[in-house]
């Protein structure tokens, strides 16, 4: 879509009252974002270059751009030419890993048009890149999974010769390694063939990878922190929670959550950002370890992660919070509310389809899932075309696929 557009120029020239606010976010969590800041009464434009599962939300103007990595010049002289018309300054919220790289990048012509808070780029490049994320934790005393940074794969088996199968083979950098990787952000690997092969495989296509140790347990062994944290480095809000399901099982993105208060995981979240300097929205996860008893880093992101949505009806709205600290100065109130629950409906049911025996197994399980959820990724009684339309997509794909259409 051109930067010109009218739809952006109409939207950036109304005054609605509130200052506007700009999402920069992909699939559910942009979705968590517009509707957080549409029932503030904050107006709202969101820019992604991800589509939508079915159909975007009524509670904010979406506008699909191309890639940020393929057309970063698009994307600035988009979210110049918004803040040029507005009537008033916009917050700039960024909520996706590619958008908070990007920002940094530009960040000297951006501070001119927008008022955003997201680590520096030194801090979300390192953060981003596992190899370094890794080296960080450890030197600020933050258990890890055992992992290795071999250059071969024959290095790789050598270094795995304590027997530690499975394991895991992690790109450094997770996105834009999809053709690598299927669906996945990692590979498992069995044996040491399979390892030496996937390496070498990967390594020859330019992807450099790590080698991690499968900590044991399952999804409910998978535990999380969501925080803001203010431009001086203090802690803003927070909240922790627990996955009870993922998709894909074990390594992907949790389907069923709950919130949980878990000491250790805010404390440890905690010794980490501070040895960062971080600055902005953060999702820390972590494994427990029922070897030595400690939580172990999965992974940091320097933004909001899937189940946004989970903190928000916890009483921790993390847009709000980020909006309203940017323009108030100060965040408003706040507090965790512990066991609430959320489902992504549909990532759920395909998780629950795979894992239980029966599909009528599986379809009871979301449904009683469903009732205990207390707030959902696509659902809401306010802005419903989303689920209808992610669902609709869903059947019309798989009904598509069955008849060998494209």
């Amino acid at each position: 879509m051109s930067v010109s557009s009218s739809r952006l120029a109409q939207w950036a020239t109304q005054d609605r009252g509130a200052r506007p606010a700009v999402v920069l976010s992909q699939w559910t969590t942009g979705l968590s974002y517009v509707r957080s800041l549409h029932r503030r009464g904050i107006p709202t434009l969101l820019l992604t270059d991800r589509g939508w599962l079915g159909a975007p939300s009524r509670h904010a103007l979406a506008v699909e751009l191309p890639g940020i990595v393929e057309e970063p010049a698009v994307w600035l002289d988009a979210l110049v030419a918004v803040a040029e018309r507005s009537n008033r300054r916009p917050a700039l919220l960024v909520a996706f890993d590619h958008a908070v790289l990007f920002v940094g990048e530009h960040a000297a012509e951006l501070e001119r048009h927008y008022d955003f808070l997201i680590p520096p780029l030194e801090t979300s490049a390192a953060i981003v890149d596992k190899h370094r994320q890794y080296e960080l934790a450890a030197a600020a005393g933050i258990p890890i999974p055992r992992t290795y940074f071999p250059e071969s794969g024959e290095a790789a088996v050598e270094l795995a010769s304590d027997g530690s199968y499975p394991c895991l083979i992690k790109p450094y950098v997770g996105y834009n390694v999809a053709g690598h990787f299927g669906d996945r952000k990692n590979l498992v690997v069995e044996d040491a063939p399979a390892l030496r092969s996937e390496f070498d495989r990967l390594a020859a296509a330019g992807v450099p990878c790590l080698v991690q140790e499968v900590v044991p347990g399952g999804d409910s062994a998978f535990y999380g922190y969501l925080g803001f944290w203010g431009s001086d480095g203090s802690e803003v809000a927070w909240i922790t929670k627990q996955k009870l399901r993922q998709e894909p099982a074990l390594f992907g993105d949790g389907t069923y959550q709950r919130t949980v208060d878990v000491p250790p995981v805010a404390e440890l979240s905690r010794r980490f950002l501070k040895a960062l300097d971080y600055v902005g929205v953060a999702g820390v996860e972590f494994k427990y370890d029922l070897r030595d008893d400690s939580y172990r880093l999965i992974e940091v992101n320097p933004r909001a992660v899937s189940g946004n949505e989970l903190a928000v009806a916890a009483g921790v709205d993390l847009p709000y919070i980020n909006y309203a600290y940017l323009v108030n100065g100060a965040a408003p109130a706040w507090e965790q509310r512990w066991d609430v629950h959320w489902i992504n409906e549909l990532l759920d049911l395909k998780t629950l389809l795979r894992e239980r025996p029966t599909r009528r197994a599986a379809t009871r399980e979301w449904i009683r899932s469903l009732r205990r959820a207390d707030a959902f990724a696509l659902g809401a009684r306010d802005d419903p075309a989303p689920l209808i339309a992610t669902f609709g997509s869903a059947a019309y794909g798989k009904v598509a696929r069955r008849l060998g259409l494209r």
